[in-house]
């Protein structure tokens, strides 16, 4: 009973099912969004996907589109690019800014850079595939291929 009067009271919380006492997140992306892509493999996008983060090591913002990482705001569009598969799935939506160590002991201290990030449903859809002989996309900002912007 709690949970639902917290979602009917909120703009960004839906109450899906009173069986099983789910509950969405709504959040809006904005008119003035941007993409951004950060990178993982099998395992950490498995925890990427549980947590609902994206991380990746701090050392990433010292290159020139790494650094732009920390331009990231709530609304923004995430994209996740398995290194292993050659997959990007997306969008996820950024719950706020990013930052160093949002939350403890994810990925095992490896990547400290955090974004916490909303799904839309369960898991995103692949929306581009790396072509043989294509460069992966770097980490920074990164929009689908043929994707109109919003």
């Amino acid at each position: 009973p709690e949970l639902k009067k917290l979602c009917e009271n909120s703009s960004l919380l839906t109450w899906v099912s009173d069986e099983t006492m789910r509950i969405s997140i709504n959040v809006p992306v904005a008119s003035d969004s941007r993409g951004y892509l950060m990178h993982c493999d099998d395992r950490t996008e498995s925890e990427c996907l549980r947590r609902s983060l994206l991380g990746c090591g701090r050392h990433v913002l010292k290159s020139t589109k790494g650094s732009q990482l920390q331009n990231i705001k709530s609304g923004d569009r995430m994209y996740l690019y398995n290194i292993r598969q050659g997959k990007v799935r997306g969008p996820f939506i950024a719950i706020g800014e990013a930052g160093l160590n949002l939350v403890d002991g994810a990925f095992g201290g490896h990547f400290d850079f955090h974004v916490r990030v909303a799904k839309p449903g369960s898991t995103p859809p692949v929306v581009w595939a790396h072509g043989i002989g294509e460069r992966k996309p770097p980490i920074g900002p990164w929009e689908p291929p043929f994707a109109p912007v919003p």
